[in-house]
C-alpha cells in the first residue's frame, strides 16, 4: 500500500512548460522517497483512501530515494506519489517530513 499517485500538470503539458516539483527530504528515517510511475492516465480515487495498492494498477518507473536534506526536482506532468518502504519507522507523532514547492515556468 502506497500513497495514491497524482500529477501536478496535465499529461499533455510539454516538460519545458510543466510545473516543476521540488521536494527537500527532511526526516532522518529515509524510508522510501517518491515513486514515479509509467502511464498517461489516472482516475482520482483518493476518496477510497489515501493508501492504495498501487502496484496492482501502476507500473513503477523509478523510486527517487529520500535522503535527509537532499533536494529532488522533477516535472509535475509525471505520475508520482509518496513511497514508504517501512511504515514501522513512522507513527502519528513521527511522520515523513518534506518541504514541497512548485516552480511554474515563466
Amino acid at each position: 500500500m502506497q500513497h495514491y499517485p497524482h500529477i501536478d500538470s496535465t499529461f499533455d503539458t510539454p516538460d519545458h512548460l510543466s510545473t516543476l516539483n521540488m521536494l527537500v527530504y527532511l526526516d532522518k528515517h529515509q524510508s522510501g522517497g517518491t515513486a514515479v510511475y509509467r502511464g498517461e492516465w489516472i482516475t482520482n480515487e483518493e476518496h477510497l483512501g489515501v493508501l492504495y495498492p498501487v502496484e496492482e494498477t501502476f507500473e513503477v518507473e523509478r523510486i527517487i530515494p529520500a535522503e535527509f536534506n537532499t533536494c529532488v526536482i522533477f516535472p509535475g506532468n509525471r505520475l508520482h506519489g509518496a513511497w514508504i518502504d517501512d511504515y514501522t519507522k513512522y507513527s502519528e507523532e513521527n511522520w515523513r517530513i518534506s518541504q514541497v514547492q512548485f516552480l511554474k515556468p515563466a
